[in-house]
């Protein structure tokens, strides 16, 4: 009998890392795969990721966390949705009338949204009965613990003795410790991390994250920290994702002398907000240039002051459009801090590392070399200026670049480097 492995996912990201490794597992034909998304609100159907999953296994079975456990709330959200309809295109007379039809249905969807988070919602048997899989024969992966919703969860798995394994993308972070994986419990007395807390295994695709995680973590949990290599970054990959995405192409490309696409940062981060909008309304002052910015997906709310600025040169994109085609597309790319560097990089873009954004102090600045480290607003514009003059400058070491290579996916052989990752789920299923 093959045993069931749930991916638990919140958005674009993580299901774009872990998307050749759903891949394999499915090709393998060995476990029985199921994706469950932890955050009601993400469209996963437009996700270029699951589109592709879906088209190559029409069989594969995706579930949304809220609509397991939350029916009663999603109805009344929607009863809500229709009473506030029906207030607002009736003819009252006075706006505390209004106000006070809308307050009294508004406090009552907050008392049951209290009261349903508040009960053990994670019941891991309901949880497994409702996904059809066996108590006895199932696996948990899931990108990071992240929220409540994640952590809840694993730790009620972990009552059963089911299997958990954290797949971590997020850069690392020397400064600010543990913000980017902040599922792992640190106890700031002994200035140790207990790893394992949530999950029985962590795995690793970057060797200064792995290192990291093991000079915090108990001894005795060592063994369950692994380093394996991103199967996201090998070529073989990048290739087939470039060949499966739309390219990207704006109407007015070639009234530009500069394409700059700007990544904004997960709130994990962060991220100085009010220096990041002043940093950009500068940026789309100079004349040809076009400036894209994507969004990270807890960050879409932070484009809704750009989007007001009405600029013809200004396009905001969603994650229906592919970072590696925006990658492609681009002259440079602009970032506080992101996984998507190691991308970049191999497509020989120059990235301009926004460094007086934050406080942190991430992987990518031991390769100082590989990026245009910018540490103030007249950097920005000095750098700008420098590429519009000569705009096919590139800024990599090669040495570096293969010790920064080597970090991530060890070597570029993406069948060897999934046997690892079978093995390893193999190896578990035998446990």
């Amino acid at each position: 009998m093959n045993k069931n492995i749930i991916f638990a996912l919140r958005e674009h990201n993580h299901i774009d890392h872990l998307t050749p490794i759903i891949d394999i597992i499915i090709s393998s034909k060995q476990f029985n795969v199921k994706l469950l998304f932890m955050d009601e609100s993400y469209k996963y159907e437009s996700d270029i990721n699951i589109k592709y999953l879906k088209n190559k296994y029409k069989f594969l079975k995706i579930y949304k966390m809220y609509s397991l456990y939350f029916e009663e709330t999603l109805i009344m959200k929607y009863i809500y949705k229709v009473y506030r309809y029906l207030c607002i295109s009736r003819d009252m007379s006075t706006n505390f009338v209004r106000r006070q039809f809308f307050r009294f249905p508004s406090n009552l969807l907050n008392r049951i949204l209290k009261k349903y988070k508040e009960k053990n919602i994670f019941d891991s048997v309901e949880l497994l009965i409702k996904l059809n899989c066996d108590i006895n024969n199932t696996i948990v992966v899931t990108d990071h613990a992240g929220d409540e919703l994640y952590s809840n969860m694993l730790i009620d798995l972990k009552k059963l003795k089911i299997t958990s394994v954290g797949l971590i993308h997020g850069v690392v972070i020397f400064t600010n410790k543990l913000l980017n994986i902040n599922e792992l419990y640190f106890n700031y007395s002994s200035n140790q991390v207990n790893y394992t807390y949530y999950l029985d295994y962590i795995i690793s695709y970057n060797s200064l994250n792995c290192k990291h995680i093991l000079e915090h973590t108990k001894k005795e949990d060592q063994d369950k920290i692994l380093q394996f290599p991103s199967l996201r970054y090998t070529s073989y990959w990048l290739k087939k994702k470039s060949t499966n995405t739309r390219k990207f192409k704006l109407e007015n490309d070639n009234n530009y002398t500069l394409k700059i696409v700007y990544m904004i940062s997960s709130n994990g981060y962060n991220i100085w907000v009010d220096e990041e909008f002043r940093t950009l309304k500068m940026i789309l002052g100079f004349k040809n240039i076009t400036l894209v910015v994507k969004p990270h997906p807890r960050t879409i709310q932070s484009v809704e002051k750009l989007r007001k600025l009405n600029k013809t040169n200004l396009t905001i994109v969603d994650n229906t459009v592919s970072s590696s085609a925006l990658i492609e597309w681009s002259d440079i790319i602009m970032l506080p801090s992101s996984s998507i560097v190691l991308e970049c990089l191999i497509n020989k873009k120059p990235i301009f590392y926004m460094k007086y954004l934050h406080c942190n102090t991430i992987d990518i600045e031991k390769y100082h070399s590989l990026v245009y480290i910018l540490e103030t607003r007249d950097d920005v514009i000095d750098a700008i200026k420098m590429f519009l003059l000569k705009p096919n400058i590139i800024k990599i070491n090669k040495i570096e670049f293969r010790e920064y290579l080597k970090d991530y996916i060890l070597n570029d052989d993406f069948i060897e480097n999934s046997k690892l990752y079978l093995d390893f789920f193999k190896k578990l299923t035998n446990e």
